[in-house]
């Protein structure tokens, strides 16, 4: 029997948008819970925290709520305050001194520059991949500041590499990589980015790689490109002089090239080439996906003995939490720590989604406190507005048939990974039909494959959109 008291007045104390739901505190001290679906108005509705209202009190058997919401005095909002923020979703960490974690890999990769091994960096997307091969880049530079952090004592050995780096993106090929490679190595040593100069004082003739590129019908194991582009490193490093003691050349994204682009083998010659010819203080560093290694060894089967894999897994709370406190150490403002542990439990252990959640709780912090509100505030945007149209396009190619069952049961699972055996005896189908599905959905990028024979969703932030859009409120 639910019975009513009117007039009541109160202050709202916690209010989530992204859920629609808060609480009431009430002038007669009580918390009274509050719906989006319980606030008086037309439109979208939403309360504040310390909005003044009114409303009609009702004893419920789970508790107290507040029906018929009116709101009788806003608290006043100060609008959107511009500062520099320190979080960064949208690009490689950069910064040596807010690169946290992966203190093994680093350690691992220093020893193999050191002793001027190559490297392969793999890992699924969004793992860190290219943060840490910019972070080898400098240290390969002189860069110090994660050798003393690590405590790497090199036994007076400074680096001192002259470093070039390539990005690839499809349709790139060896000739791509090559002319990005030389030309970024002639701007580190101050030289005119133009051809003739290139010529003129290195002797390194672009305009014949060119020649090379026009004559060339397949990308076969070619010769006369590997010779072209070992006897441009040979010019490049006498033209260097004792400047510096090493070269580093990284080429990141290499999973975007095609089958028929055989780098395993140009790279096995180029090497080897360089080793013969006494060049052996010169490393490679490439970067891809999980999966990658496979492709380069049926490349060519010595892949392996001439890199040496580094492969980033998901990484471990303490390094997530000091993503967060390494980005806010010289800003002026702190975080709670419920806010920071449900940032790091959304994260899906990937360090993408913290600098995601943490940057836009830090746009909403007008008290130099990132605190709950701001947190939810953030949720609500990212949710709601800035993945809102690629999240509905997801689950637009997802849900029909037997894909909403699926979604519902992967975004309520407590664990982020499943495998399809798990999948299948949870709804009751057989497996045939949910690998069936989940195949579909990993051709949809809507899910990917994790570890073994475990698939999880692409965008963990995807779990909250669907918990939200399917009906449940339980969010963390």
């Amino acid at each position: 029997m639910i019975r009513e008291i009117f007039n009541m007045r109160g202050e709202v104390t916690r209010y989530n948008e992204f859920r629609g739901y808060g609480f009431i505190k009430g002038d007669d001290d009580r918390n009274y819970f509050v719906h989006r679906s319980f606030i008086e108005g037309e439109g979208y509705k939403y309360l504040r925290e310390g909005d003044r209202v009114e409303f009609d009190p009702r004893e419920v058997p789970k508790g107290f709520e507040a029906g018929h919401v009116k709101v009788i005095k806003s608290k006043n909002f100060n609008g959107l305050v511009l500062k520099p923020n320190p979080f960064m979703p949208q690009q490689p960490m950069t910064d040596p001194n807010r690169f946290a974690g992966r203190e093994e890999s680093v350690l691992n990769a220093v020893d193999c520059l050191f002793n001027h091994k190559n490297l392969l960096i793999t890992g699924e997307r969004g793992i860190g991949k290219s943060s840490l091969a910019f972070q080898l880049a400098f240290l390969a530079e002189g860069e110090v500041v994660l050798l003393d952090r690590l405590k790497v004592d090199t036994g007076g050995y400074k680096f001192a590499y002259l470093t070039a780096d390539h990005r690839c993106i499809p349709g790139h090929d060896l000739f791509n990589i090559i002319e990005s490679l030389l030309v970024s190595t002639v701007q580190k040593l101050g030289i005119e980015l133009d051809y003739d100069k290139i010529t003129t004082e290195i002797g390194v003739d672009v305009k014949l790689l060119k020649a090379i590129q026009k004559t060339e019908t397949t990308n076969t194991r070619s010769t006369e490109l590997v010779t072209y582009f070992v006897d441009a490193i040979a010019k490049i490093w006498d033209r260097a002089g004792a400047d510096f003691n090493g070269l580093c050349f990284l080429v990141d994204e290499i999973d975007c090239l095609t089958e028929e682009i055989n780098l395993a083998a140009f790279l096995k010659a180029t090497i080897e080439s360089l080793n013969f010819k006494s060049y052996p203080n010169i490393s490679f560093v490439l970067a891809g996906v999980t999966g990658v290694m496979t492709d380069l060894l049926t490349q060519h089967k010595s892949f392996s003995r001439l890199f040496e894999n580094i492969e980033l897994r998901r990484m471990t709370e303490s390094e997530l939490a000091d993503i967060v406190g390494k980005a806010l150490v010289d800003s002026g403002v702190t975080i709670e720590s419920e806010v920071k542990t449900r940032i790091i439990n959304l994260s899906d252990r990937f360090p993408e989604p913290i600098h995601l959640l943490g940057y836009h709780s830090f746009r909403y912090d007008d008290d130099k406190n990132i605190g709950v509100a701001d947190f939810e505030r953030a949720i609500n945007f990212i949710i709601r507005e800035l993945k809102r149209q690629e999240f509905d396009n997801l689950y637009g190619i997802s849900k029909d048939g037997l894909g909403h069952t699926i979604l519902y049961n992967i975004s309520n699972n407590s664990k982020s990974v499943f495998t399809v055996a798990e999948l299948a005896d949870e709804i009751g189908e057989s497996e045939r039909k949910v690998a069936g599905f989940i195949g579909d959905l990993v051709s949809k990028e809507v899910v990917v494959r994790s570890k073994g024979n475990t698939f999880r969703l692409k965008d963990p932030l995807f779990r909250l959109y669907l918990r939200w859009v399917i009906g449940k409120d339980k969010l963390a």
